[in-house]
């Protein structure tokens, strides 16, 4: 959050150009006095003048943006981006170790946990699901707003592509909280625990729907409270969707007919 917030102070436009005249205290009278007397003839031609007649809205616009997008951009965006990279490392341990503590019931395996998380697969995979997770959901959210927008001139139609792509964003919340979970718990790959997770939401969506809206209802208080944000944002949400993976996966085989090898004779 320091990371996004430090980009946009750095490459945000600001509210208020930074050469604009301050008003004066002599209100609209001396403006237009002002005015007037930059209107009189000198009788000397001004060097600048027509390059100042030539600076359109848009020329200043494209000029700023070059400005504040130039080389000294680079290092905003380069440490916001190891800042996510670093965000989705720890997120992801999280996830894990409390994997461990919801499945094996073991407090104490910290140490293995860590030694089973820092390898090439668990690190990919947790980079890999959060940032695909974030980046779904914008583009999805941004489709939304789209289509309100176009259904105000362009009718109903707009607007039920708005609700379509509001079941589908909530079918994403309800696929990728369930995501890191399974792929903590059983250890498969991103693709496989995608596929998992999306059959999991899709058999039991009030459930899902349920749990979405107490892990949002635990995200606000912990915000809005400002006690413990850092552990309640990713911590209790974590627990929440590994408790329910588990859940899951105990009943499913539990239910699950006897293979070959365990039927009886």
């Amino acid at each position: 959050f320091f990371a996004v917030a430090l980009t946009i102070q750095a490459l945000a436009p600001p509210l208020q150009p930074e050469n604009a005249p301050a008003s004066a205290p002599g209100g609209s009278d001396h403006a237009d006095a002002r005015n007037a007397a930059s209107d009189e003839p000198t009788g000397v031609d001004d060097p600048g003048e027509s390059e100042q007649a030539e600076r359109t809205p848009e020329r200043e616009v494209s000029e700023d943006f070059a400005l504040r997008w130039g080389p000294h951009a680079v290092a905003p965006l380069v440490f916001t981006a190891l800042s996510w990279v670093l965000f989705c490392i720890a997120a992801g341990f999280v996830f894990y170790g409390t994997a461990d503590m919801v499945a094996e019931y073991d407090f104490s395996g910290y140490m293995e946990v860590l030694q089973v998380f820092l390898r090439r697969g668990p690190i990919l995979s947790s980079i890999l699901t959060i940032t695909l997770a974030v980046f779904t959901f914008l583009a999805t959210a941004i489709n939304i707003l789209f289509y309100l927008r176009m259904a105000v001139t362009r009718g109903p139609l707009y607007l039920v592509l708005a609700g379509i792509m509001m079941w589908f964003l909530l079918f994403i919340m309800m696929t990728f909280a369930l995501t890191l979970p399974i792929t903590a718990q059983l250890g498969i790959k991103t693709t496989r625990a995608l596929r998992m997770a999306a059959l999991l939401a899709l058999s039991r969506p009030l459930r899902m729907l349920v749990v979405i809206m107490t892990a949002v209802v635990i995200l606000f208080l912990s915000f809005f409270s400002g006690a413990g944000v850092g552990f309640f944002l990713v911590a209790l949400p974590a627990v929440l969707f590994n408790s329910e993976v588990h859940s899951r996966l105990e009943t499913a085989m539990d239910t699950a007919p006897p293979s070959e090898d365990q039927a009886p004779s």
